[in-house]
C-alpha cells in the first residue's frame, strides 16, 4: 500500500500489484499441469508398453528354457554314453547316437539377451513364442541310445559273457544237459576269480560227445556238487 503526502494510504497501489500475481500463479499452474499431463503420457505410452514387452519377453523365454533343458537332459544322457568308452557290437549305432546328438543341439533354441528398445523386445519376445517342439529330436535320442546299448551289451556277451548268459545259452541246445556253474568253493583248479585264473567256469554233459568217465558231466562230479 501506498501513502500520500498527508499520509493517508492510497488503495490505487495495491490494486495494480493484483494482475501481475494472478498472471504469475495461472503460468505456474499450467505448466504444473502440463508436466503432469507429460508425465502421464510417458508411463502410458511408454513405460507400461515397454513392460508388457518385458513380461511378454520373460514369459517366452522362461519357456523355451524349460524345453531346451528337458531336450538337454537327454543330449547329456546320449553323450555319455558315447564317451563311457564302451565299443558297440555294431559301429554304425554309435555313429547315428553321434549324428543324433549334433541334431538335437543343432535344434535347440537360443534365448537372446534382453534388447534395450521395446520394438526389439516385442520382435524377440514373438521370435521366442513361435509353437516348439522336440518331441521328434527326443525320440531320435532315445531309440538311437537304446541301439547303441544294446550292441554295447552283444558285444559284451561275444568277447566276455556273463556266467548266467551262458548258462541259458546252453540250456537252449539240443542235447546239453547236467549244466553246473563252477563256484569258488568246489572249483576243480582253484583258479575262479583268482590271478590268472578265469571269471567263469562252467560244466556240461553233451550227448554227440563220449564222455566214458564222467569227466564233463556236471552231475557226476564230486567237486561240482561240493
Amino acid at each position: 500500500m501506498e501513502k500520500d503526502s498527508s499520509g493517508a494510504t492510497s488503495p490505487g497501489g495495491l490494486e495494480s500489484k493484483k494482475p501481475t500475481r494472478t498472471k504469475t500463479g495461472v503460468i505456474i499452474g499450467v505448466v504444473a499441469l502440463a508436466f503432469v499431463v507429460f508425465a502421464i503420457c510417458i508411463y502410458k505410452f511408454v513405460v507400461v508398453p515397454h513392460n508388457q514387452a518385458v513380461d511378454a519377453f520373460n514369459a517366452a523365454a522362461a519357456q523355451v528354457e524349460e524345453k531346451n533343458a528337458e531336450l538337454q537332459s537327454k543330449i547329456d544322457t546320449a553323450q555319455s554314453y558315447i564317451d563311457s568308452g564302451d565299443k558297440p557290437l555294431d559301429v554304425s549305432t554309435q555313429d547315428a547316437l553321434t549324428l543324433a546328438v549334433a541334431d538335437a543341439r543343432q535344434s535347440l533354441r537360443e534365448v537372446p539377451d534382453l534388447p534395450s528398445s521395446t520394438d526389439e523386445i516385442n520382435a524377440a519376445a514373438d521370435e521366442l513364442g513361435k509353437p516348439l517342439d522336440y518331441s521328434s529330436q527326443a525320440k531320435a535320442l532315445d531309440d538311437a541310445a537304446a541301439a547303441f546299448e544294446t550292441s554295447v551289451q552283444q558285444l559284451k556277451q561275444i568277447t566276455a559273457p556273463s556266467q548266467d548268459f551262458v548258462v541259458s545259452r546252453l540250456g537252449q541246445v539240443k542235447g546239453i544237459s547236467d549244466i553246473e556253474a563252477v563256484s569258488e568253493d568246489n572249483d576243480p583248479n582253484g583258479l575262479l576269480n583268482k590271478q590268472g585264473g578265469y571269471t567263469a567256469a562252467i560244466y556240461f554233459h553233451y550227448d554227440a560227445l563220449p564222455d566214458s568217465y564222467s569227466i564233463y558231466a556236471g552231475k557226476c562230479s564230486p567237486r561240482m556238487r561240493g
